[in-house]
């Protein structure tokens, strides 16, 4: 690049590309055309810099004197010169053929172009120029938009941190559950072990002191026998009898027996322990048949720990737009799409006056406005203002009033129906054919003095047996 290219380069205004007239200089270096430079903030809204977006204060604006010299000396020295369209014709100004995008001599190649649009150069730099400026918008805006998505990028980066320490700490605290449950399960087996072998000790302990009892008496009754024997023989016939009513009377003593049931009962402590310890377990947990996705959940929304509930808070979360996000609607997905078979959960509303509960199409728009309609991909039961409708707007008889509700997809069979939980009445079953996945969803709005203030897909034992 030569020396004249990069002086031009230098004294050109990024703005509108010319050269530049009353140079403003900025605290951050860059220099613009004064008209330039409040046109682009007139249009951005903004006082940010047009190359570097620094933000400008009023004050930090000042014509540069030594710029502007040099720039319009440099224009003057522009303007006497004269570019060379024909060697021919050197001081002919030229005109701009339009269909073949160049300039022309006026003089030979005149005549060549006669059935071309030929302008004035001046009007052809013009035009160019406008349409030049607009590539150059239209570039400005794409990287808008890149920087827009970098910045969504730097939110997604954050709250995926957040997400990763408060989704650890809550793996944590359910193992630390299942550790103090299985703890406190130990003791108390080992308790009942000990309890058994300081039962049967006791007994044991009786009974060998009862033959402890029997053997001194039999040993007194052997003694006295065995002296009656050495006596002589008027003496053995005083005290035969007594003697031997003695010893017969300890003779028919039953024999002795060991106790049955003296050893520690294993089986009964070992067998089956772990399915057993699974079982009570089992009676403890419950099972949700689906869980929501936080991912999609409106910015306005809370969701419980365990992503079963689901509520509308009074402030809206920092959260990232990510493509799953619910923007419109505030709405909640579940995490499992489904694309065949038969399905059914249960939605606990209770006294919440504004819910809506189905599902929706995976392709659902989630970015802007959209009704809780099949013809959007939603497939749905509606309630607010103390009215049921379906998802065409039309109005959906009940009995009593739904406090639990059972939805049931058929996949195949095209239908998605609702029923009352709590005596299974059908209450309305939409019917439409299915080509692509669709997730369980929820939408709620304030639940204002009511005293259910979340809606809850309904839990179920799960006893593992």
């Amino acid at each position: 690049m030569d020396e004249k290219t990069l002086l031009k380069n230098f004294l050109s205004c990024h703005v509108c590309l010319e050269t530049f007239k009353d140079p403003v200089s900025l605290g951050c270096n860059h220099n613009f055309c004064s008209k330039c430079l409040k046109k682009f903030w007139e249009e951005a809204k903004n006082r940010n810099c047009p190359i570097c977006k620094r933000k400008s204060s009023k004050d930090d604006f000042a014509v540069n004197f030594s710029l502007k010299e040099l720039a319009d000396s440099f224009a003057e020295t522009q303007t006497g010169e004269s570019y060379e369209v024909c060697k021919k014709h050197p001081g002919t100004t030229p005109l701009f053929c339009r269909d073949e995008q160049r300039t022309v001599c006026s003089v030979c190649e005149f005549s060549l172009h006669q059935n071309h649009k030929v302008v004035p150069v001046e009007e052809a730099v013009g035009e160019l120029k406008e349409q030049l400026k607009s590539d150059l918008k239209s570039l400005q805006d794409k990287r808008n938009k890149y920087k827009q998505v970098e910045e969504t990028y730097k939110d997604v980066v954050q709250h995926s941190e957040k997400q990763l320490l408060s989704t650890e700490k809550q793996i944590r605290a359910e193992f630390n559950k299942l550790q103090q449950f299985l703890k406190e399960e130990e003791e108390s087996r080992l308790a009942a072990l000990r309890e058994e072998g300081e039962q049967k000790g006791r007994r044991i302990s009786g009974e060998r002191k009862r033959i402890q009892e029997q053997i001194s008496s039999l040993s007194d009754s052997i003694s006295a026998v065995e002296e009656e024997l050495q006596k002589d023989n008027m003496a053995f016939l005083s005290r035969y009898k007594p003697t031997r009513d003695r010893a017969r009377e300890q003779s028919s003593v039953s024999d002795p027996r060991l106790l049955s049931g003296a050893l520690v009962d294993e089986a009964k402590h070992l067998g089956n322990l772990a399915f057993r310890v699974w079982e009570k377990m089992g009676d403890q947990v419950h099972f949700s048949p689906l869980v929501l996705d936080p991912n999609t959940a409106a910015s306005c929304l809370y969701l419980s720990d365990d992503l079963t509930s689901v509520k509308q808070g009074d402030t809206w979360q920092q959260l990232p737009n990510n493509p799953e996000r619910n923007d419109y609607r505030a709405s909640v997905f579940g995490c499992e799409g489904l694309t065949s078979g038969k399905h059914s959960w249960e939605v606990e509303v209770g006294d919440h006056p504004d819910w809506e509960v189905g599902l929706v199409k995976d392709s659902f728009d989630r970015k802007n406005e959209r009704f809780a309609s099949p013809e959007d991909g939603i497939w749905c039961l509606l309630y607010d203002d103390g009215e049921y409708t379906n998802g065409d707007d039309e109005p959906v008889t009940v009995e009593t009033s739904l406090r639990r509700i059972r939805v049931q997809l058929d996949y195949d069979g095209g239908k998605v129906s609702f029923y009352n939980a709590e005596d299974m009445k059908h209450i309305y079953t939409h019917r439409d054919t299915f080509t692509e996945k669709l997730f369980p969803y929820f939408c709620v709005g304030k639940s204002g003095d009511a005293k259910t203030s979340e809606i809850r897909i309904c839990q179920t034992r799960n006893r593992l047996t």
